[in-house]
């Protein structure tokens, strides 16, 4: 957040969005070329861990470092050759040729430090994912802020090209630090054969990653025709703090629950009641931060980018929405990718993108910029009861009651919070932060029944502390 802020000062809403257009065409063309490899090694490899097959393990990874290796150069190459038609396509002055060269380096990257986390995921090292995130994003940070702040919109490319260099870099570190395995151990054989796997399960992957990576390229390409370069940058402005905050969430419980989840899939209800507890720590983590800034994204916005963002504050307010939604359907959807139900999370994720695109278009005329905002809003409506709908048809999944109460109350707390704060904008970040403070202490009640020893006895000090307060 803190290099987007000086890049929002440095170079505007114009220079932002054109930022986010780059990194859609580098994340686009890495799903692509990744042919969906982070999920299905992550997959392959949390089972044979699980099943303890020291054989399976050693060839499983060797599949997807073997592999990984031979897409990324590949990736590489064809985005370094298709340079100039990608430029006219973005810009159609054909002004970022060259830039464009230096991100197929990032293409190659990317598709590198994803096995690379796919590895670190199944081992479960989840200390060493939390490091590499760190340390990753500081360099990248301080790298690309250089670059701009030095060369201006020259710097661009630097700056959309350094997180894969720096995650790759840092991420090469901590790999090297897995338990090696004996070449003596793996035959050529069945490397090919489980690379064959790893690229069956990953294809559907592919065409959901491709399809959802399309799918915001051309939900900003909409905005920008319609409304110009610089309301892409507002609705990204948004995008960004409404997805960090979620990734915060989600992304660092996903490292362990997808591999704990897929260890115990076989296992019917266990795999199910693992889905209810991980929603249930979902929406109580996740409610202080949604309500919270639901009630202060006026201030929010002000602070983190420049009040040159300010159109972006009801964009922000509905994507909020949203992601109760996000939340809720998180853990759903690595049900189906543990279960090797991967044509029917491609089918979600694609009908998904098609819902936001179909209402951006619809809402566009209508209600301007606001639109961006309530495309994400119908997106979810989609997606919550297609995965819902799956995972009962297929896995006999409910909903626990708790769970129930909890999304119910958190998108009733959540809509009395949009509409007063756009009626009224102090009594709504005073309501926003009051139910935030309410969730938070909610929370912490319910993790000490959760967790056990030294964790629950720390949260009932906290506990006692907010009770005295």
């Amino acid at each position: 957040m803190a290099k987007t802020k000086f890049v929002a000062l440095l170079l505007g809403p114009a220079g932002l969005g054109l930022i986010v257009l780059l990194q859609n065409l580098l994340t686009t063309a890495a799903a692509i070329g990744a042919l969906g490899l982070a999920s299905s090694g992550t997959r392959q490899l949390s089972a044979a861990i699980g099943a303890e097959d020291q054989p399976r393990i050693a060839i499983v990874r060797r599949a997807l470092l073997l592999i990984t290796g031979l897409l990324a150069i590949a990736a590489c190459l064809v985005f370094w050759f298709a340079r100039d038609a990608l430029a006219v396509w973005v810009a159609p002055d054909g002004a970022l040729g060259r830039s464009l060269g230096w991100l197929a380096l990032g293409v190659g990257l990317t598709i590198a430090a994803q096995a690379q986390s796919s590895l670190l995921a199944a081992f479960r090292r989840i200390g060493d994912m939390a490091w590499v995130s760190i340390a990753s994003v500081v360099i990248a940070a301080i790298v690309g802020i250089v670059a701009v702040a030095w060369f201006g919109e020259g710097g661009i490319a630097i700056f959309v090209l350094m997180p894969a260099a720096a995650t790759f870099i840092v991420g090469h570190i901590f790999v090297a630090r897995l338990p090696k395995v004996p070449a003596a151990d793996v035959s050529k054989g069945a490397v090919v054969g489980e690379m064959r796997v790893l690229i069956k399960f990953g294809l559907a992957l592919t065409v959901a990653a491709v399809g959802v990576q399309l799918g915001q390229l051309a939900a900003r390409t909409l905005i920008q025709r319609d409304l110009g370069a610089e309301a892409v940058g507002w609705f990204q402005a948004s995008w960004l703090i409404s997805v960090t905050y979620i990734t915060f969430v989600l992304q660092a419980m996903g490292a362990d629950f997808y591999p704990r989840l897929t260890a115990t899939i076989l296992d019917a209800a266990a795999a199910n009641r693992l889905v209810n507890e991980q929603t249930e720590v979902a929406i109580l983590l996740a409610a202080p931060v949604l309500l919270g800034t639901l009630g202060v994204a006026p201030w929010i916005m002000s602070l983190l980018y420049s009040s040159a963002f300010s159109p972006a504050v009801p964009v922000l307010q509905w994507q909020v929405l949203g992601d109760v939604l996000k939340v809720a359907s998180w853990p759903l959807g690595y049900l189906l990718l543990a279960a090797n139900s991967s044509r029917s999370y491609m089918i979600g994720e694609i009908g998904a993108v098609i819902t936001l695109l179909a209402v951006l278009a619809l809402a566009l005329p209508l209600f301007g910029l606001q639109a961006a905002g309530l495309a994400v809003v119908g997106m979810y409506l989609f997606y919550l009861p297609y995965v819902y709908g799956v995972a009962h048809v297929r896995h006999g999944f409910r909903w626990t009651p708790i769970n129930i109460r909890l999304m119910a109350g958190l998108l009733a707390a959540s809509g009395a919070t949009l509409l007063v704060s756009r009626v009224m904008p102090i009594t709504g970040a005073l309501l926003g932060l009051a139910l935030a403070g309410n969730a938070g202490g909610l929370f912490l009640w319910r993790l000490r029944d959760m967790l056990p020893g030294p964790v629950a006895t720390v949260v009932a000090r906290l506990r006692r502390i907010v009770g005295h307060g």
